[in-house]
């Protein structure tokens, strides 16, 4: 009888391989949806998969401005977790922090690889990071630039808002 429920435990524990692996499997993806991540006045992390033991890439904080959280676009679930566009890269957020919004334009990055700057009035722009062809980024604001009219969208990033070129972009109602 021991070396049945030996055996037993021996099968069970190869069928269940890397749950890590299996749960990724498991991602429900939805249609594109645009959400707020409401942190209180403290912090969300954002971590590299759908659960805590997955390393924390970084971290949404209380926005004072805006008296609230920041806006991502979710683009699928698991396990009560969403995943988001999180600086070019994947990145995932609990769902208890995450509430819906409807009615909001987003950027989807038209491009192969579109440039991300830093910019303030009156200095040069810098190049922060590189966004990919399909991921979307909620807006936070779009301005013109007089000479040349060119014009620019407010994307999250690094915890703040910066600049990508409209051109690069089409903005999606969500």
């Amino acid at each position: 009888m021991n070396s049945t429920w030996g055996m037993a435990v021996l099968v069970l524990a190869l069928a269940s391989g890397d749950a890590f692996a299996q749960s990724r499997d498991s991602l429900k993806p939805t249609q594109p949806k645009a959400i707020e991540i409401s942190t209180g006045p403290g912090a969300v992390f954002i971590r590299g998969g759908p659960g805590d033991p997955y390393p924390i890439l970084g971290e949404v904080k209380w926005n004072y401005k805006l008296a609230g959280g920041q806006r991502y676009v979710s683009t699928g679930t698991m396990n009560g977790w969403h995943r988001i566009w999180w600086d070019g890269s994947e990145g995932w957020v609990k769902s208890i922090y995450a509430k819906p919004l409807y009615g909001v334009y987003v950027a989807r990055v038209t491009k192969p690889i579109a440039n991300v700057e830093w910019w303030l009035t009156g200095q040069l722009p810098k190049i922060v990071g590189q966004v990919y062809q399909g991921q979307m980024y909620a807006l936070t604001g779009s301005y013109t630039i007089c000479i040349g009219n060119i014009n620019y969208s407010w994307i999250p990033w690094k915890g703040g808002k910066y600049r990508i070129l409209n051109v690069d972009i089409e903005w999606v109602l969500l």
